[in-house]
């Protein structure tokens, strides 16, 4: 089971990755700042 969530996470750490990417193309670094409070702010 810790294997699967720890790969779980990477998964998610990897789509959280390629949209900041796809952020900072666009917008640069203060969206990609925006972003991060975002996701921070859903998790809770």
């Amino acid at each position: 089971m810790g294997t699967r969530s720890l790969l779980n996470t990477a998964e998610v750490m990897e789509s959280i990755a390629e949209r900041i990417n796809q952020i900072s193309v666009y917008g640069g670094l203060d969206q990609v700042l925006n972003g991060l409070v975002q996701i921070k702010g859903e998790q809770k």
